[in-house]
């Protein structure tokens, strides 16, 4: 075997094992500022209820204070949404089928999960797998060709 060959079939695992290696922590990392976001939205919320309380008590003097209005709280204590993301999907089926396009439907997918909240990352992450793969197999394919003299 030609060592070129050897050096990108390497590289490309090593890429994916750290891709997977990592994985867990970013995740972490994400859950964690999005629970501090979160929660930093529902301290300022009771922080608003209470001045109005606040304001309430010196408007109306000798008044029993209401109950507060409601306060809309967006999204849930992790900032996950109900919908999956449409190009997760995408990326999966593509990923399945050999396209390439689960490469670069994959990297949207994510950016775009990890900004909205949406769910599907497994899924986008398995159609980049199965893309990224897809791909090496191809960039083997075609030098293993060029070995044997199939392009001369």
């Amino acid at each position: 075997m030609d060592p070129t060959l050897i050096l990108i079939v390497a590289l490309i695992a090593a890429f994916v094992i750290y891709m997977v290696a990592t994985r867990g922590k970013r995740e972490q990392r994400e859950v964690r500022l999005a629970a501090e976001r979160d929660q930093a939205q529902v301290q300022a919320k009771a922080k608003a209820m209470m001045q109005w309380r606040e304001a309430f008590v010196l408007a109306n003097p000798g008044q029993p204070v209401p109950a507060p209005p409601m306060m809309a709280v967006s999204g849930s204590a992790i900032g996950m949404s109900d919908r999956t993301n449409t190009l997760a999907i995408l990326t999966l089926i593509f990923g399945v089928l050999g396209g390439y396009l689960a490469i670069v439907f994959g990297h949207i997918a994510i950016s775009q999960i990890k900004r909205t909240g949406e769910r599907g990352g497994g899924m986008a992450i398995a159609g980049l797998v199965l893309g990224y793969l897809w791909l090496a197999v191809t960039v083997i394919l075609v030098l293993l060709a060029g070995q044997a003299g199939a392009f001369r």
